[in-house]
């Protein structure tokens, strides 16, 4: 019955290293160009799995970046699980543009 304790004590241990870790660089690619927002949410949800406060924090800016995007649907598609996703056209005569390719001479 001992490893069980241990077990759930590593496990939030690994979980709280990998996070932290994450959201640290994310943190550092802040100030250049790249997806420092992205990897500091990452970041929280591997801390949300184990720490009820990273989650809290990470539903908080989900919220606020709804109340910014909420005026623009299209930037809620990215991300956002309740927008509908678009109708994809299919059927017969939907795969181009109706013009054939031509052949490049010699090509066979």
């Amino acid at each position: 019955m001992e490893k069980r304790p241990l077990h759930r004590r590593v496990d939030k241990a690994v979980v709280a290293v990998t996070g932290s870790a994450v959201v640290g660089i994310g943190v550092v690619l802040l100030p250049l160009p790249g997806p420092g927002v992205a990897i500091i949410a990452a970041g929280l949800v591997i801390l949300g799995k184990e720490f009820p406060a990273a989650r809290r924090t990470l539903d908080r800016a989900i919220g606020a970046l709804r109340r910014v995007t909420g005026p623009f649907p299209i930037l809620r598609r990215w991300w956002d699980e309740d927008v509908e996703p678009r109708p994809t056209e299919s059927g017969p005569g939907t795969r181009g543009s109706g013009r054939t390719r031509r052949r490049r001479p010699g090509s066979g």
